[in-house]
């Protein structure tokens, strides 16, 4: 399979605690219930990967150093290059013909997505994952996730300073500021209610977006 007969490239941005991870979940179950395949990548993989050659612990605050630095030193996009590249190899190596859908999640900084638009137009879409602040709060004070410390699940004050800072509040050009990547989708996500609110949304995306084989 040749990296341009991908379907689409589905780029996912939104804030912790947003339900990104839900969202890939009910978006790959349909898609694979209609016979087509997907992929996975993740900035965020990128970042643990770097961590574990450093030898560092891998938290949320660690991992946010790292791609501040990588975005410092190699531009604001790198993260996307390494993730295309990766994805480019992974693809050039396929040699079916199944109908197939790549996702690329954990975009934090606008030139990752700019990145993303140039390299993989006309095919590529990017969905913001999005909910109140308030819920999003909720969410983290009430989760356990290994790669965040302990005071944001304890918290709520916590958890809300970590995703301002997440959402850019006080970052450098070169730092997370995941509110004006959610500007930049063109697609929105309002995963605030039920999950079957969400899988509504998430097939009505496939259907505007996404070209299934049977209408080519």
């Amino acid at each position: 399979m040749k990296v341009q007969e991908v379907l689409r490239y589905v780029g996912v941005t939104g804030l912790p605690g947003a339900g990104k991870g839900a969202f890939i979940d009910v978006l790959r179950s349909m898609l694979e219930e209609q016979g087509i395949g997907t992929r996975y990548y993740s900035l965020s993989d990128e970042l643990r990967e770097e961590a574990k050659r450093r030898e560092m612990e891998v938290s949320r605050p660690v991992l946010r150093a790292i791609a501040n630095q990588l975005r410092l030193e190699h531009g604001s996009g790198v993260l996307s290059l390494l993730v295309v590249n990766k994805l480019r190899q992974d693809l050039s190596l396929l040699t079916d013909d199944l109908p197939l859908v790549v996702i690329v999640d954990a975009i934090r900084n606008p030139e990752e997505v700019a990145y993303l638009q140039r390299e993989l137009a006309p095919r590529f879409d990017l969905v913001a994952v999005d909910a109140p602040l308030d819920v999003l709060v909720s969410r983290i004070a009430a989760r356990a996730r290994y790669d965040e410390p302990a005071e944001f699940v304890r918290q709520k004050e916590a958890a809300r300073r970590m995703i301002l800072g997440e959402a850019g509040n006080d970052e450098p050009a070169h730092g997370h500021n995941i509110r004006r990547c959610m500007d930049m989708a063109n697609w929105t996500i309002d995963n605030s209610a039920s999950l079957d609110s969400l899988a509504q949304q998430v097939e009505a995306f496939i259907g505007a977006r996404i070209r299934l084989p049977e209408d080519s």
